[in-house]
């Protein structure tokens, strides 16, 4: 059942992302563990019931072009039977937990467009997905921007500010283009050979590229900063936070291709994105639900429940920060250190060493030693000479050899 929905491609994606919004949301709206609880039951509901209906949907109807292609698609072993039920079960359970755990009426409203969106950007005769532009702003607005505005008007209501609501509108909805984008860019193959029509067959990958990097992707970050930044203060430490996750990124990544550019297939070397895929994606998907979370268990410890219970739920996405601690232990670390030893003994210690050390050395040296040494010298050993040795030589030492020459050289000498 995992396989049918196709849970791996949006469990520690877009839902743990949904998630991170919904804590920075809680800090914003100073809601309490009892408050917030509740409404996270039913995000967390809603989330898994649509995005698991959105993709089987999409499944449904995609199936001729799947088996044209050989690209794996799970419905094809599904009767009509099942083929109707499911869609028709996870719609009930959906409105279901709006009922009984939300009922705000424009909540209601974004979840039946989100909905109909599900059906117009896939089935026949309407098929949203293959309107280059139509099928792009759509699938922005039922994968980001609805879900977004759900997840924000549950928590806050309509009292919020005009500037967030619409700076958080406008990074949403930046972020479904990118992604959506981005999708095309990877299965641009796949649907030329289907005949799939895209953004991406229609106007060819260089531009949509294009767009992605230096259009949608820089407005995307600055609506993200801006937002942070009118938001309540303890979510303005997000921001000092992601410059320095942006430097680690950068490092990180680049040590990593240097170790795999040799083992990448050209198809993942084109299709890699840093900007979106680590600097913005990698970044909503793990590490802001984490630093919200630990945000939120400082300002009440009853949150550490539901960090437990995130840690639990999307394990994969903690477990992969011992990727980045092994990174950053055995290598950026390790650089910084040997960074920091070098310039520290170029520009500190071997300047400070010949400079200060060095007239120290110096002075001990010619100041102290050697006039204490030559001191030593002439006062001990010249007065020894003087009285001891050179007495002792003139005196003893030429007795004893007047002595040996005249007492007993000589005399022998004559009797030879």
């Amino acid at each position: 059942m995992k396989s049918w929905f196709r849970i791996s491609e949006w469990w520690n994606s877009k839902i743990v992302a949904l998630i991170g919004i919904a804590y920075c949301f809680a800090i914003q709206g100073d809601l309490s563990f009892g408050e917030f609880l509740p409404i996270l039951a039913f995000l967390f509901i809603w989330m898994v019931l649509s995005a698991a209906l959105g993709y089987y949907i999409n499944d449904l109807f995609d199936l001729k072009q799947d088996l044209e292609v050989q690209k794996e698609n799970h419905s094809k072993h599904h009767s009509l039977m099942q083929r109707v039920l499911f869609p028709v079960l996870f719609i009930a359970g959906i409105l279901s937990a709006w009922f009984f755990l939300n009922g705000n009426n424009i909540v209601l409203v974004f979840i039946l467009l989100q909905l109909l969106l599900f059906f117009f950007y896939s089935i026949p005769f309407i098929r949203l997905k293959e309107k280059p532009i139509i099928g792009v702003v759509a699938d922005a607005l039922y994968a980001h921007l609805f879900p977004g505005l759900i997840v924000l008007i549950s928590i806050m209501g309509t009292g919020t500010k005009p500037m967030v609501f619409l700076f958080f509108c406008l990074w949403q909805t930046a972020i479904g283009i990118r992604n959506i984008l981005a999708h095309h860019l990877v299965d641009f193959n796949n649907d030329s050979n289907s005949g799939t029509v895209t953004s991406a067959t229609y106007y060819g990958k260089p531009r949509i590229k294009d767009v992605m990097n230096f259009i949608v992707s820089p407005i995307e970050l600055i609506s993200f900063i801006i937002l942070l930044a009118i938001l309540n203060f303890p979510l303005f430490w997000i921001i000092p936070f992601y410059i320095i996750y942006i430097i680690f990124a950068y490092n990180r990544e680049l040590v990593f291709l240097k170790q795999n550019k040799t083992s990448w297939s050209f198809e993942l070397q084109e299709n890699y994105n840093f900007i979106g895929g680590v600097l913005l994606n990698e970044f909503y998907e793990k590490w802001m639900p984490a630093v919200v979370l630990i945000i939120l268990c400082f300002i009440n410890p009853f949150f550490i429940i539901i960090s437990i219970l995130h840690c639990i739920l999307f394990f994969n996405t903690v477990v992969d920060f011992k990727k980045d601690y092994m990174i950053v232990k055995n290598i950026i670390l390790s650089q910084m250190y040997w960074w920091f030893v070098g310039h520290f003994y170029t520009y500190f210690l071997h300047p400070v060493y010949y400079t200060f050390f060095g007239n120290v050395k110096h002075f001990i040296y010619w100041k102290i030693y050697a006039q204490v040494k030559d001191f030593l010298y002439w006062q001990v050993y010249g007065n020894m000479y003087h009285k001891f040795f050179r007495y002792w030589y003139y005196n003893w030492y030429g007795k004893l050899k007047h002595f040996l020459y005249w007492k007993i050289y000589k005399p022998l000498n004559k009797k030879n």
